[in-house]
């Protein structure tokens, strides 16, 4: 009985979940940010991204709004014209819905083409996040399920801010 005790004890120890293994995403890098971006905005767009890479295993960070690109930053395919991003289907399901979508193994899914004209080959999963009425934030990864429900959520309230900063930006001035 002790000895089965022991084997089963041992057995629990093997069995800790493996950390995913990052994967350079290659390409290019981005930091772009659409020039008609008021520029409160733009700082905002940056420090989200920045908190994101520095919190996460976030590589690149792409904003749409109105059905076009307003930001890139980190990493990019590397045939990317700053701005050139389009949203695809999924990106526009999002946005419409107002309900996020995680792609944690991107390699799974048939729609993943969307991502590669903007994003590197490399990338892992994505991570979608509404962004007001008409907008989406594109979270890229570099590891099969590499955020966790906490980034996740993190990734929702930056959309969140990021939008209550361009309407506060684009509304004109009451009097």
């Amino acid at each position: 009985m002790a000895a089965v005790l022991g084997l089963t004890g041992l057995q629990w120890l093997a069995l800790a979940p493996r950390q995913a293994e990052r994967v350079p995403p290659g390409g290019a890098t981005l930091e772009w940010i659409d020039p008609q971006v008021p520029a409160e905005a733009a700082a905002e767009i940056r420090w989200a991204y920045e908190a994101l890479t520095s919190s996460s295993r976030c590589v690149a960070l792409v904003a749409f709004r109105g059905g076009r690109c307003v930001a890139h930053l980190g990493a990019a395919a590397i045939d990317a014209l700053p701005g050139s991003a389009q949203q695809g289907e999924l990106v526009a399901a999002a946005a419409s819905t107002k309900r996020g979508n995680y792609l944690a193994n991107l390699t799974l899914y048939p729609g993943r083409f969307e991502f590669f004209q903007y994003l590197p080959r490399g990338t892992q999963g994505v991570a979608l996040a509404p962004c007001g009425e008409d907008g989406c934030l594109v979270a890229a990864v570099d590891a099969v399920r590499g955020f966790s429900r906490t980034d996740q959520a993190w990734l929702a309230v930056l959309a969140d801010k990021i939008d209550s900063t361009l309407q506060d930006a684009t509304e004109p001035a009451s009097l």
